[in-house]
Formats: C-alpha cells, sequence, structure tokens
C-alpha cells in the first residue's frame, strides 16, 4: 500500500484559526448592525412623536386663526342710515389660511415618518432572519468545524508519526525497514548543528535539509530523549510554523524535522 504525502498539516490549523477570526468577526458585525437598527428606529420614533405634537399645536393654531376670524367677521355694525359696515377682516383671513398651511406640512410629514418607519421594520424583519440563521451558524456550525479540523490534524500528525518514509519502511520485508549506518553521509553533531541554525530562526540550505533526511550514526544514548523533545518543541513551535507559512520548501522542511525525529527514535528502539 502506497503511503499518502501529507505535506501541510499547518493548513488545517490556519484554516481553523481563520474560522476562529471569522466567527469573531461575524459577531462584531452582528452586534454593531443591531446597535444601528435599534439607533434608526429610536430616530424614527422620535420623529414621529415630534410631528405628532406638531400636528396637534398647529390644529389648534388653526382652531384660534378660526375664532379669530369669527369674532372680526361678528364686528360689523349697522350706521344710523341703516347702511352696514363689514370689517376689513382679511389679515385674519390671511392668518387662518397660513395656519391651515402649516398643520398640512406637519400631516404630511407625519404620513412620511411613518411610512418609513413601516418600511424600515419590514427591512429589519428580513435582516433578522437572516441575521439568525448566522448567529445559529456561529454558534453551533462553526464550532463543529472547528472541532472537526482539530481532530483531522490531529489523525494526520498520528499518521506521519507513524509513517517511516525517512528509514524506508516496507510493509512486506523488516530487514529493509533497518536503515543502514554505513550509508549515511553525515553525523549527529552536524545534523543538531543545523537544527539548532533551525531553532534559533536562520535559514537553511536544501542541501542541509537533504542532510537531515539521512540517518545519522552515533546518535548518543544519554542524550536521546533530550533530542527527542527539543525537535519535537521545534516542530510545535510558533517559529516553526511561521517558517512553513513563508518558506517555499515548506514541505521538505516539515520531512526534514520529521525524519530527524524518527531517527532519533529508531535508534532509541535498537537493543
Amino acid at each position: 500500500m502506497t503511503a499518502a504525502n501529507v505535506l501541510a498539516i499547518h493548513a488545517l490549523d490556519e484554516l481553523k484559526a481563520g474560522l476562529a477570526r471569522f466567527g469573531g468577526e461575524a459577531h462584531d458585525a452582528l452586534s454593531a448592525a443591531e446597535q444601528k437598527i435599534q439607533r434608526t428606529l429610536d430616530w424614527l420614533q422620535e420623529r414621529a412623536n415630534h410631528w405628532r405634537n406638531e400636528v396637534r399645536r398647529r390644529e389648534e393654531m388653526v382652531r384660534q386663526a378660526e375664532a379669530a376670524l369669527a369674532r372680526c367677521m361678528a364686528s360689523g355694525y349697522y350706521d344710523r342710515d341703516g347702511h352696514y359696515h363689514a370689517p376689513d377682516c382679511s389679515a385674519y383671513e390671511n392668518a387662518l389660511l397660513q395656519a391651515r398651511v402649516r398643520l398640512r406640512e406637519a400631516e404630511a410629514e407625519l404620513r412620511n415618518v411613518q411610512q418609513w418607519a413601516q418600511h424600515v421594520q419590514q427591512a429589519v424583519a428580513e435582516y433578522q432572519r437572516e441575521a439568525q440563521r448566522l448567529a445559529t451558524m456561529l454558534g453551533s456550525d462553526l464550532a463543529k468545524a472547528s472541532a472537526l479540523l482539530s481532530n483531522s490534524a490531529d489523525i494526520l500528525r498520528s499518521y506521519v508519526a507513524m509513517s517511516t518514509p525517512a528509514l524506508g519502511a516496507s510493509s512486506t520485508s523488516e530487514s529493509r525497514a533497518t536503515p543502514s549506518p554505513s550509508a549515511a553521509t553525515i553525523t549527529w553533531s552536524e545534523q543538531h548543528a543545523i537544527l539548532q541554525r533551525l531553532d534559533a530562526g536562520h535559514p537553511i540550505t536544501m542541501d542541509e535539509l537533504r542532510k537531515l533526511q539521512q540517518i545519522p550514526p552515533d546518535l548518543q544514548t544519554e542524550t536521546r530523549a533530550e533530542d527527542e523533545s527539543w525537535i519535537q518543541q521545534i516542530l510545535e513551535s510558533e517559529r516553526y510554523r511561521e517558517a512553513m507559512r513563508d518558506s517555499q520548501e515548506a514541505a521538505d522542511l516539515q520531512d526534514a524535522l520529521l525524519a530527524a525525529l524518527k531517527a532519533i527514535q529508531y535508534w532509541r528502539s535498537k537493543p
């Protein structure tokens, strides 16, 4: 059976982090939208109250103008000869006309605000249906997706840890699984120096990557556990993750580190 070529497990971690960022930004956007909606509804309510009050006030002004005109009209009189003298009520008539115009303006403004409030309420209802779907997705589906990515990454890491491509493992022959120390062209001290440079954040060459994938014959028994822990820390370090994101040889870098780790594990398992 051919082994899977697992090259970028870190992509799952990055996708998980991206989902977390999306979830936070989406929650913030929903909250900001709700606040803006509420401010709009409050403003429309304030405008509606204002114009209702204006309508009532201007209705009272119309009644007062009508009463003033009626008093003016009633102020006419007859002289001794029986001739009627009508009063000049043009100013009162003009005042009544202006009061009625202002009342119609207030009524039109009130209708306009009420219509806009109705349109906004309809739009808010449609938005809230979609927002609720997004909120449900953020609260349930996103968490499930994040857990799935974590589980998938753990499975792949376990698979990579169990596979032994750098040691030349074969399921058909145990003798093939045993690497030959005489074939190595690099010592563990040289590999150790390369790993130290990598751990310090320095770039390494493709030739050094290939050297890391070889099996050194001179691992020191007393430091194997310490070296194994050290390489595992490199694999899990933030610097290594950054290198995996930025380097074009990311897959080779991962293979080299895993090969060095497996070499240590191999020599630890020898009697």
